[in-house]
């Protein structure tokens, strides 16, 4: 009985553990293929917690703060040019996922 409790109480911590992890982040910069920043641009992301959008700002850069952890479908769609699109984009707990996709 008493290993029991002890796995129990284990678990639990580990759990009160991960729940207090700061949760998984995607930052980035939207260029079109000449390397200029791209704003406005409709980014989508598909994954564990269903479909995040955001559109970038002047600077061309978006920003997804609080995911939750998981591999994701990343999409641009701009305006004049083809879809974008990266999937398995990994997105873990406490860490920050960022980078450049091309409008």
């Amino acid at each position: 009985m008493k290993n029991v409790r002890t796995i129990l109480a284990l678990a639990l911590s580990l759990a009160w553990a991960a729940a207090q992890a700061p949760p998984a982040s995607l930052h980035g910069v939207v260029t079109d293929p000449s390397g200029a920043v791209v704003p406005g641009a409709l980014v989508q992301l598909r994954g564990p917690a269903g479909e995040q959008r955001a559109t970038t700002d002047q600077s061309g850069q978006y920003a997804f703060p609080s995911l939750r952890p998981g591999k994701y479908l990343v999409r641009v769609i701009v305006k004049g040019f083809s879809v974008n699109q990266k999937p398995n984009v990994d997105c873990d707990r406490g860490r920050v996922a960022g980078g450049q996709r091309r409008g």
